[in-house]
């Protein structure tokens, strides 16, 4: 039975309201039966409207999934978690679950599988598959650069399920169920979201893609480019001192070998490894291996 007073289930048979307190009489109480009548009549059913279906397309899923990198999802499964609490009467609190949306997702899945077999025993879903691949896919986010942004791929578990839940509501109450569209807020963050990714984007493989580019053999002069462009201040001066040091103890013109040494060296270690190799050459005065390998390197060129 529900409360005229505040809307919430109660056991039928039940003298108060146990969520606002009120005392039942025939005129504060609706039976469930008289309820489903009445959610039956209603013209339409919104996102708002009791048992809050949130029906969206597929499309909008992923757009804001991926543009506001996967914080939208949390709002996704407090909505689902909200609608599937009134429609099923479940004893669970939606924000908290969709807080812990990775360790409760097979849950949701679960109950999204259950709603729909009530009306069609052939359909169902791969809940424990569905959840292990969403919980695998957010952990993705822990990665280096550039791996981490596999974990954007996260959406992609949700979509059978936002299938089946548009399915469960369309079935049940047909084209009463009103599709949450595209909002305003929806663009904001989406633009706000893209530009946000673009710079992410080109944080991650910008800078590599400058200084890949910035370095090599000029092939209208025949020398080598020693454009520092694109580097660290630290890797910058330690790789004009590197050739300037290197072109004064040669006998012959080097700049070319000089040049591809030190873009050697830049590229492939670290300040701190750059840093412990020349303290190591000014203590022992001895050539160190990863000099030897990186003119091996240019030698071969």
């Amino acid at each position: 039975m529900y409360c005229n007073n505040c809307g919430k289930h109660n056991p039928e048979g039940s003298k108060f309201c146990q969520h606002c307190g009120i005392k039942f009489n025939e005129h504060h109480a609706t039976s469930e039966h008289t309820q489903v009548e009445h959610d039956a009549s209603s013209e339409l059913l919104t996102s708002d409207t009791t048992p809050y279906p949130y029906v969206i397309s597929i499309s909008k899923l992923i757009i804001l999934s991926i543009a506001t990198f996967s914080i939208y999802d949390i709002y996704w499964f407090y909505k689902q978690w909200k609608s599937f609490k009134a429609e099923r009467d479940l004893k669970v609190t939606p924000w908290a679950r969709a807080l812990f949306a990775t360790l409760m997702s097979y849950s949701l899945f679960k109950e999204v599988s259950k709603a729909i077999k009530s009306l069609d025993k052939t359909r169902g879903l791969e809940a424990g598959g569905l959840a292990i691949a969403y919980f695998i896919l957010v952990a993705l986010w822990r990665l280096p650069d550039p791996w981490w942004w596999l974990s954007m791929l996260s959406v992609l578990p949700l979509i059978p399920v936002q299938n089946t839940i548009n399915s469960y509501w369309e079935q049940k109450y047909g084209d009463k169920v009103v599709k949450s569209g595209f909002g305003a807020w929806n663009w904001i963050w989406t633009i706000i979201g893209g530009i946000v990714i673009i710079l992410a984007l080109y944080g991650t493989f910008g800078s590599d893609l400058t200084e890949s580019t910035s370095t090599g053999v000029d092939t209208s002069t025949g020398t080598y480019n020693t454009s520092t462009s694109g580097l660290s201040a630290f890797k910058e001066s330690y790789k004009t001192s590197f050739i300037e040091s290197c072109n004064e103890s040669a006998d012959v013109d080097s700049s070319q070998y000089c040049g591809c040494l030190a873009d050697y060296m830049v590229n492939n270690y670290t300040e701190a490894q750059l840093t412990q190799i020349t303290e190591e050459y000014n203590r022992t005065q001895e050539t160190p291996q990863e000099l030897e390998d990186g003119a091996s390197s240019c030698i071969s060129q």
